[in-house]
C-alpha cells in the first residue's frame, strides 16, 4: 500500500470516528432556544420541547426531538395545535455542500393535530397571519408566504396520527393516520400516500402533483370499502379551486361488509361505475354530468354543495325505470344536517322489478304514478325522518320516523296519518281483514339487545287502540303485551271497520286484554274488565284464550263470558217500509226493494284461518220479550266449518237447546236444529199488532237449512219444518172471547158487527190449547196446521208467512161454542209486525136475523111497541137520528171469502131482503 493511500484511509477512519463521537460532546440544550425562536419565526406560534434533543451524524446528520408541543391561537379550544411525542428531522448532506439546508425527510411518531374554526370563522392553523403581524409594513405577501418555510422539507412522514376537528358544536376525530409526502423538486412533482382506519377498515389515498406552480396538475386515487376513486384535474393555487373528472369503481355489497349484514337485491350486487366532472373552490363545489351505471341501472344526473353554508344537493334521472331522485342537503339549525329526499316515478312497478319484488303479487294501482318524499334530520346519534309524505293510487301516507342511539339502546318513534289506511297495507300485499280508512299511528318502541319495549297507539273508527308491553328476540319471540280498546259508540266503529250490516244499539266500549306466551309457539289472552253498552244496558266481558302457532294453521281455543246480550240490538234497525193497516191484499207483499234482510255480503271466509274450540257463555239473553238465562254455546271450527256442538240454557223455566253449522265452503251453507220446552211464559209484552203467544206453557222444535252470501239470500234459501204448541196462556193481536161475548149478548146486529171487527185489531185471547205446524220452503213458511182451544170457541188457520218480504196471509175459521152458531172467516194479511184483517159474517148475519125476526114477530104479538121501532133498534139504526150509524172505517163487516177480493155487492142486502120478506108477512092487510 502507498503512503498516500494510507494517509487516506487514516484520515477517512479520523473523520468517521469523530463524526461518530462528536454528538456526544455537543450539547444540544443551547440550541432549544434557537429551534424555539426560529419556529416562532416562521409561525408566529410557541414552540414546547419537553425532552432532550439528541443528535446523529452517521449516515446522515438527524436531530430527534421528544415530547413535542405547537401552541395553538389563544382563542382556541385546545391549547396546542399540534403534540408529538417523537420528530426526527434528517438533513440532506447533498444540499449540505451547497450551502443550503434542507430536511430529506421529518418524521412524526403519534402525532396529534388539532384544527379548530373560531366563532369569528378564523382556523387555528393558518400561521402567516401572525407572521404578517411581526414583519415590517412593507414586506409583500409574497414575501411573507416564503417567508413562512425557511427550510425545504422533501418528505414528511406520519405515523400512527390523530387529527381532531371542531367547528362549534361539530367534532370529528380521525384516527390511526399514517401520511407520506414526498417532494422530489422544490417545484414538485410531490408524491403523496395516506392512510387511517375508519370501521376496522384501511382508507387510503395516494397521488402526485407534477408540477408546484400557478396551475398544480393533480392526479390521486383512493380506496376505501373496496371503492377505488380516480381523481384527475388541476388545482389553480390563485383561485384556489380543482377542475376536473371523478372515476369511481366498486361493489356496494363489498363495501357494506364492515357494516351489518344486510341482504341486497340481485342488482345492488353488480360491480357498479360513476364518473363526473368535479369543480371546486373554497366556497362550493359542483359536481356535473354524472353517469352511473350498476347492471341494469343507468343514471345521469347533476349536484352542488356550498362550503360556507354546509348545503348541497344532488339530483339523479334513473333512465332505465324512468324514476327522479333528488337529495337536498344543508346544516341543521343546531346541530347535524337535514336532508331533503324526494322520489317521483310514472309508475312504481319497474323499480320493484329492478329490486326484485315479484309484481305479480303486487296490486294494481302500483302501475300508477308514485311519489315519495322526506325530510331526514342526521344528528349525532339520532336520525328524524320528518314531513314524510308518500303516495300512489288510492294509498297514502304522512307522518315521521325517528331512531336515536343512546346507552346500549336504540329508541324508534314514529308518527304516521293515512286517508285510506287499506290501499297502503294493499300497496304492500297485505289484505286486511276490516275496511280501515282514517288511520293512526303513533307510539315509542325502544330496543335494547334482544328486548323491545311497545307503546303504540292506533286511532280509527273514531275508537283508540294501545299497544303496551315488551318483546323478547331470539329463537323464540316472548311477550307479555296489554292491548285495550276504547271508544263511544261501538256501532259506529264496527259499521267503519266492517260495513252498513253492524248493528245500530251497540254505544260505549272499553276492551282490555293481557297477551302472553311465544309468538312461535302459542300465547294466553286474558280478557278482563271488559265492557259493551247494548241497547242502553252495560254489559261486561271476561275470558280466556289461547292461540297455538309455529304450524300452518294456527288452532285458537276461546272461552268468553258475557254479563247480557241483546240480540234486536245485534241484528240492526230495519230499513224495510212497512205496509199501512188498510193495504189491500195485492200490496200486502213488500218488494225485495224494501227488504228489511241485509243484502250485503257475509265473508266467512275467517273461517279458513284457524281451528279451534270456542265456548261463549250469557247470563242473559234477551230476544225481544224473550229473556234467556245461562245460555252456554259449545263451538268448534275446522277446515272452514264452525260446528254449533250445542247450546243450552233457560227460558222462563223452560229447557232450550241446540245445534247447527255454518260454512265458509263453496254456498256457505247453514243449518240449525233447536227447542224450546215447557216454557212458562208470563209477563210477555205484545207489540202492536203482533200475533204472539205472551203467557202459558210453550214448547217448540225448529229444524231448518240454508246458504247464501248475505241475511236476504239466507232468508230466501231457507228451508225446514217448524213446530209449536201451548197450554193455558194467551194470544195477543186478537180478542176472540171479545167477539164470542157480542154473539151471546145480542143487543143490535150493527153492534155485533162493529165489535167483532174490532176484536181482531188487538187485544189477548185466552187459549186452554195451541198447535200448529210451518213447512219452510225458500223462505216461505206454510202454515199446515194450526188449532186453538180459546175460551168459547176454537179456531183453524191455514196460510203463509213470507219471510223474506216479512209479510203474512193466514185464513182462519171460528167456531163459536155458543149452540147453533155457525163459523165465521177472518183473513189476517200484510206485514208480521202491522197486519190487516178482513172478516166474513155472512152465514153468521144470515143466522142472526133468522133469530131476529122470530124476536120481533113475538114482540109484535104481544103487543110491545111500534113494528118500525122494534125492527129499527134490532138493525141498529134507532136513537135520536133516523139516519145509519157511521160505519167503523177499518171494519168490513161483509167481506168476500179469503183470497176473493169482489166487494161490490151492498153490505145491507142481506139484511133488507129477510126484512122485507118478514114485514109483507106481518102486514100484508
Amino acid at each position: 500500500m502507498s503512503k498516500r493511500l494510507k494517509y487516506i484511509s487514516i484520515t477517512i477512519a479520523a473523520l468517521i470516528v469523530i463524526m461518530l463521537i462528536a454528538p456526544l460532546f455537543i450539547s444540544l440544550e443551547s440550541y432549544k432556544d434557537i429551534i424555539i425562536s426560529e419556529v416562532k419565526k416562521a409561525t408566529g406560534r410557541d414552540l414546547t420541547i419537553d425532552d432532550k434533543i439528541s443528535l446523529s451524524i452517521l449516515p446522515y446528520p438527524k436531530v430527534t426531538l421528544n415530547k413535542v408541543k405547537l401552541s395553538s391561537i389563544p382563542q382556541a379550544k385546545f391549547p396546542y395545535t399540534l403534540e408529538v411525542e417523537q420528530a426526527t428531522a434528517a438533513l440532506a448532506i447533498s444540499n449540505l455542500l451547497t450551502g443550503k439546508i434542507v430536511f430529506s425527510y421529518v418524521e412524526l411518531e403519534h402525532p396529534e393535530i388539532y384544527l379548530e374554526v373560531l366563532q369569528d370563522g378564523t382556523p387555528s392553523w393558518e400561521f402567516t397571519k401572525q407572521l404578517q403581524e411581526e414583519t415590517s409594513p412593507g414586506t409583500t405577501k409574497e414575501a411573507t408566504k416564503k417567508a413562512s418555510a425557511p427550510f425545504p422539507v422533501k418528505r414528511l412522514i406520519l405515523n400512527k396520527g390523530k387529527v381532531q376537528y371542531t367547528k362549534g358544536q361539530e367534532n370529528t376525530l380521525l384516527e390511526d393516520i399514517n401520511i407520506d409526502l414526498t417532494l422530489r423538486d422544490l417545484k414538485g412533482p410531490i408524491d403523496f400516500t395516506t392512510s387511517f382506519q375508519v370501521k376496522g377498515q384501511e382508507i387510503t389515498l395516494e397521488g402526485s402533483a407534477k408540477e408546484i406552480g400557478e396551475v398544480i396538475p393533480l392526479t390521486a386515487e383512493l380506496r376505501a370499502f373496496g371503492e377505488k376513486i380516480a381523481i384527475k384535474g388541476d388545482i389553480d393555487t390563485k383561485k384556489m379551486s380543482f377542475n376536473g373528472a371523478l372515476d369511481l369503481q366498486g361493489n356496494i355489497e363489498t363495501a357494506m361488509q364492515s357494516f351489518k349484514k344486510v341482504e341486497l337485491p340481485k342488482i345492488l350486487r353488480n360491480d357498479f361505475k360513476m364518473a363526473a366532472q368535479l369543480y371546486a373552490d373554497k366556497d362550493s363545489a359542483t359536481i356535473d354530468h354524472i353517469d352511473i351505471n350498476l347492471g341494469d341501472l343507468k343514471a345521469t344526473g347533476e349536484g352542488s354543495y356550498n362550503i360556507s353554508k354546509a348545503a348541497g344537493g344532488i339530483t339523479l334521472h334513473l333512465s332505465s325505470i324512468l324514476t327522479d331522485i333528488a337529495l337536498e342537503t344543508h346544516k341543521g339549525d343546531t346541530s347535524g344536517y337535514e336532508t331533503k329526499i324526494r322520489l317521483h316515478a310514472p309508475k312504481i312497478a319497474p323499480l320493484f322489478e329492478l329490486l326484485e319484488v315479484d309484481t305479480k303479487k303486487l296490486p294494481e294501482f302500483t302501475d300508477q304514478e308514485f311519489f315519495f318524499a322526506t325530510t331526514g334530520d342526521f344528528k349525532e346519534n339520532e336520525l328524524i325522518f320528518k314531513e314524510i309524505i308518500f303516495s300512489s293510487g288510492q294509498a297514502n301516507l304522512s307522518g315521521m320516523v325517528g331512531i336515536k342511539n343512546s346507552d346500549k339502546k336504540s329508541i324508534y318513534s314514529y308518527d304516521f296519518r293515512s286517508e285510506n289506511g287499506a290501499a297502503v297495507a294493499a300497496f304492500f300485499n297485505k289484505k286486511l281483514p276490516v275496511n280501515l280508512a282514517q288511520v293512526r299511528v303513533k307510539g315509542i318502541t325502544t330496543k335494547a339487545g334482544d328486548n323491545i319495549d311497545i307503546a303504540t297507539n292506533v286511532l280509527t273508527a273514531n275508537a283508540v287502540a294501545a299497544i303496551e308491553g315488551e318483546i323478547t328476540l331470539g329463537s323464540d319471540i316472548k311477550t307479555p303485551l296489554l292491548i285495550s280498546a276504547a271508544g263511544d259508540n261501538l256501532a259506529q266503529t264496527l259499521r267503519q271497520l266492517f260495513g252498513n250490516s253492524t248493528p245500530e244499539g251497540l254505544g260505549k266500549f272499553t276492551i282490555s286484554s293481557t297477551v302472553q306466551g311465544n309468538f312461535s309457539k302459542d300465547l294466553k289472552m286474558h280478557l278482563n274488565n271488559s265492557s259493551v253498552v247494548i241497547a242502553n244496558e252495560a254489559t261486561t266481558i271476561n275470558g280466556d284464550a289461547t292461540l297455538t302457532l309455529g304450524q300452518d294453521i294456527p288452532k285458537v281455543n276461546l272461552n268468553l263470558e258475557l254479563s247480557a246480550l241483546n240480540l234486536d240490538s245485534l241484528a240492526g234497525k230495519s230499513s224495510a217500509t212497512t205496509s199501512s193497516a188498510s193495504a189491500s191484499p195485492e200490496q200486502s207483499a213488500p218488494s225485495s226493494q224494501s227488504s228489511r234482510w241485509s243484502q250485503n255480503k257475509l265473508d266467512l271466509s275467517g273461517l279458513q284461518s284457524f281451528e279451534g274450540n270456542i265456548s261463549l257463555t250469557v247470563a242473559k239473553l234477551t230476544k225481544g220479550s224473550l229473556v234467556f238465562n245461562e245460555m252456554v254455546a259449545k263451538m268448534k271450527v275446522a277446515n272452514g266449518i264452525l260446528n254449533l256442538s250445542s247450546l243450552t240454557g233457560e227460558m222462563f223455566g223452560g229447557y232450550v237447546a241446540a245445534s247447527g253449522s255454518i260454512s265458509s265452503q263453496s254456498g256457505q251453507p247453514l243449518n240449525f236444529k233447536g227447542s224450546i220446552k215447557n216454557a212458562q211464559l208470563k209477563n210477555i209484552i205484545p207489540n202492536r199488532g203482533e200475533i204472539k203467544v205472551t203467557q202459558g206453557t210453550f214448547s217448540s222444535i225448529v229444524d231448518l237449512k240454508s246458504q247464501g252470501s248475505s241475511q236476504y239470500q239466507y232468508i230466501q234459501n231457507l228451508n225446514g219444518d217448524i213446530h209449536f204448541n201451548g197450554s193455558d196462556g194467551k194470544l195477543s193481536g186478537l180478542d176472540l172471547q171479545k167477539a164470542i161475548d157480542s154473539l151471546t149478548q145480542v143487543k143490535n146486529l150493527d153492534g155485533i158487527l162493529r165489535t167483532m171487527d174490532s176484536s181482531f185489531s188487538g187485544g189477548e185471547t185466552n187459549f186452554k190449547n195451541l198447535e200448529g205446524a210451518f213447512v219452510v220452503n225458500n223462505g216461505n213458511a206454510q202454515l199446515t196446521a194450526f188449532k186453538l182451544d180459546a175460551q168459547g170457541a176454537t179456531a183453524t188457520a191455514t196460510g203463509y208467512v213470507d219471510l223474506l218480504n216479512y209479510a203474512m196471509d193466514i185464513s182462519a175459521t171460528i167456531t163459536a161454542d155458543a149452540k147453533g152458531f155457525p163459523p165465521f172467516m177472518a183473513r189476517i194479511y200484510g206485514p208480521l209486525d202491522n197486519p190487516s184483517h178482513r172478516l166474513d159474517t155472512r152465514a153468521l148475519q144470515q143466522y142472526l136475523m133468522q133469530n131476529v125476526l122470530t124476536t120481533v114477530i113475538d114482540t109484535i104479538k104481544d103487543g110491545k111497541g111500534k113494528p118500525s121501532d122494534i125492527l129499527k133498534g134490532i138493525i141498529g139504526i134507532g136513537g135520536k137520528s133516523n139516519q145509519p150509524p157511521e160505519q167503523n172505517p177499518g171494519a168490513a163487516t161483509t167481506p168476500a171469502p179469503a183470497g176473493n177480493t169482489d166487494t161490490t155487492a151492498p153490505q145491507s142486502k142481506p139484511v133488507d131482503d129477510l126484512i122485507e120478506k118478514g114485514l109483507k108477512k106481518l102486514f100484508k092487510n
